[in-house]
């Protein structure tokens, strides 16, 4: 279990990525919902990328870490895209 910070954080930031942008794809009846799953999926996202934090703190071996910080230069991409 060398890796589990980052293992742990490519997972929570996929999923992050996932939900956030199936709501897009799917749409939504409401704003409540709407806004409401994209506040989880962003939720999500960031505890992925704490967990990248981590595994840089922690000095892990491997380029499983690199994903959080690839993710979070996509994630101002796409919040630029938003605006």
């Amino acid at each position: 279990m060398n890796k589990r910070f980052s293992t742990l954080s490519s997972i929570l930031i996929l999923i992050g990525i996932l939900v956030t942008l199936a709501k897009f794809y799917y749409g939504s009846s409401s704003w409540e919902g709407f806004f409401g799953v994209i506040s989880i999926g962003i939720a999500i996202f960031i505890f992925g990328v704490i967990f990248g934090v981590m595994a840089f703190a922690k000095k892990e071996k491997g380029v499983l870490k690199y994903i959080s910080v690839f993710s979070v230069i996509i994630a101002v991409f796409f919040v630029g895209y938003l605006a």
